[in-house]
């Protein structure tokens, strides 16, 4: 398989589908990196989720180790752990995700999500927000997701996440 170029064009509508995002290099004639149903949830407070599902359309792994956004300070690659007492808490993904050959990997609430923290203004209802993923290899995909309203996954920060919250809710 011929190397993938470091830096990717844009995410595009995918002919199959109007729900789809996709990762498309100027450079490859077909997509590599799709995110399909790609949203994030809005919200007034200091940060934000991104869900959806990636899916892989290569012969090799994607092994994404961050996320960056021009809407909040600080981003992680997050997922979500038992608490021990019923509940979850969320942390960062300390080997980021990997994406598998032909595969697919699930951003959903409640479960692995792209955090947005100390966000720079609210993400309203239908606000564009941009996103750049970061691959091991330095690989970088650019999306756009639109945010919309949701109320769900009450997750909260693992304790000694280093800015001392040890209960901060998703939940509006």
């Amino acid at each position: 398989m011929a190397p993938r170029p470091t830096e990717r064009a844009a995410w595009w509508p995918h002919p199959s589908s109007s729900s789809d995002t996709v990762a498309e290099s100027s450079h490859l004639a077909s997509p590599d990196l799709v995110l399909v149903d790609g949203w994030a949830k809005a919200a007034d407070g200091p940060m934000t989720g991104v869900f959806g599902t990636l899916r892989n359309q290569t012969d090799e792994d994607i092994h994404l180790v961050r996320v960056e956004s021009a809407v909040a300070a600080r981003t992680e690659l997050h997922i979500t752990v038992d608490d021990g007492a019923g509940g979850r808490l969320m942390q960062e993904a300390q080997d980021g995700f990997v994406v598998p050959a032909g595969g697919e990997h699930l951003l959903q609430p409640g479960g692995d999500h792209l955090m947005l923290m100390e966000l720079t203004g609210g993400v309203r209802t239908g606000d564009q927000v941009p996103l750049v993923l970061v691959g091991d290899d330095d690989h970088r995909w650019t999306v756009t997701v639109t945010a919309r309203a949701f109320s769900g996954a009450e997750e909260h920060y693992s304790p000694g996440d280093g800015d001392g919250a040890t209960t901060t809710s998703l939940a509006p």
